[in-house]
């Protein structure tokens, strides 16, 4: 129930008015944590995602190492980026999917 005008000195309009003021902000302020949530969520997903690729690579050349048709491989990190270098020890040509 909405009181209008004054009553007991209190000008129930202007606190409406800060309350819908104060309620907007709120909103704002969850929009915004909301968005920068989801931003979060999308970069988490990404590293996944690179982390599973690299994993699948290195389990391939171990697989391959095992199975003696490589003789080995050396794995580098680059610092600048989320990037897997590889090299294998062997002479013959190699196929990782």
């Amino acid at each position: 129930m909405y009181v209008v005008g004054m009553h007991d000195g209190i000008d129930f309009d202007i606190l409406f008015a800060f309350s819908i003021q104060a309620a907007q902000a709120s909103v704002q302020e969850l929009r915004s944590k909301a968005g920068s949530l989801r931003q979060k969520a999308e970069e988490a997903r990404a590293s996944l995602a690179a982390s599973t690729l690299q994993n699948r690579v290195l389990d391939s050349l171990t697989k391959l190492k095992q199975t003696g048709q490589i003789d080995g491989f050396h794995v580098w990190s680059h610092p600048l980026c989320n990037l897997l270098i590889t090299h294998t020890l062997s002479h013959r040509a190699v196929s990782v999917a």
